[in-house]
């Protein structure tokens, strides 16, 4: 048997403990770059059931197996340049807002791969960024950085410190004060944390099918670093 199905193995797939314990099936990454439907058959040999395993690719993939990518991942950077912000709020838990906080989370998740996949459930999408939110609210070198509009929450953005970059991650305007502006001015106060870090880069990863979140980080200067074609692949 291991001479017919030579190409992969379960040696080439990465399981991930938290996604397998989060959705309670096994859940895998593949680590070859090159799929075809051959590779796509001995995956489905090889794979327990059930399972999701996410496809990482460099390039689009035409394989009637897997359908359309769910996720064109694009990771972009600027270098830190400073930036001049009057004020910076900070978010601490002992303010309250958490409520608000939560939702907007959710709101960021709009475009997100698990929100699209119809087999993961509303709850589990849900329940996912709210584990996000609560993990970097509670990372010591992890900012949730405001922007408040008479006493509210107009948006925040998270951005964590990793020794010489500084990476964004969740980021959500709130609805009624979108158009105003808000993104751009969390995102210059994040050059400016980064900058008083001492970072060099900063690194924030995108769906290239949100069209809004990469026009504004290209007129904020970011560029395209890379760009990953994801799949999910589930056997049931």
């Amino acid at each position: 048997m291991a001479q017919t199905f030579r190409k992969i193995n379960l040696s080439m797939l990465k399981r991930l403990d938290w996604d397998s314990d989060f959705f309670q099936l096994e859940v895998f990454r593949s680590v070859n770059r090159d799929f075809d439907e051959e590779i796509m058959k001995e995956l489905e040999f090889v794979l327990p059931t059930p399972s999701l395993t996410y496809l990482f690719s460099d390039k689009e993939l035409q394989l009637e197996s897997l359908g359309k990518a769910i996720d064109i991942k694009t990771t972009l950077f600027k270098t830190v340049e400073g930036s001049s912000v009057d004020t910076i709020d900070l978010y601490n838990p002992k303010m309250g807002y958490y409520s608000e906080i939560l939702d907007l989370a959710i709101q960021s998740g709009a475009y997100s791969r698990f929100k699209i996949d119809e087999n993961i459930s509303e709850d589990a999408f849900y329940e996912m960024y709210k584990q996000w939110i609560d993990k970097e609210i509670s990372q010591a070198n992890t900012d949730i950085i405001l922007e408040m509009e008479s006493g509210e929450i107009a948006g925040f953005v998270s951005l964590t410190k990793e020794g010489e970059l500084s990476r964004i991650g969740l980021v959500a305007v709130n609805e009624s004060f979108r158009g105003k502006g808000i993104a751009s001015k969390l995102l210059k106060k994040c050059d400016q944390i980064a900058w008083e870090n001492g970072s060099k880069k900063i690194l924030v990863t995108t769906q290239f099918q949100n069209i809004p979140a990469f026009k504004l980080y290209e007129k904020c200067g970011y560029e395209i670093l890379e760009k990953k074609y994801i799949y999910h692949y589930w056997k049931k």
